[in-house]
């Protein structure tokens, strides 16, 4: 049975992006806002010119992944909500 990126996803509460911010301080630039987390721990990220990146936090890489919000959540409806 595939899993939905509901059932894989969560907005992290305050003390997490706290936790998270000095954690990864050494990669992701200050003016990046998380909105939403991967139950694997990957962190989505919105940069302050509207673009997506990913924190894939296994790797230690930052990539951008979409242009803008609408754009990511576009492609995660495209996908019907399953990986």
């Amino acid at each position: 049975m595939a899993a939905s990126w509901k059932q894989l996803t969560f907005v992290p509460d305050s003390e997490a992006l706290r936790t998270l911010r000095h954690a990864w301080e050494w990669l992701v630039p200050d003016f990046y806002l998380a909105f939403m987390a991967g139950v694997a721990g990957d962190v989505f990220y919105e940069a302050n010119d509207g673009s997506i990146h990913w924190l894939s936090t296994d790797s230690g890489t930052l990539k951008e992944i979409a242009t803008n919000r609408a754009t990511f959540l576009t492609d995660l409806r495209d996908d019907a909500g399953r990986m």
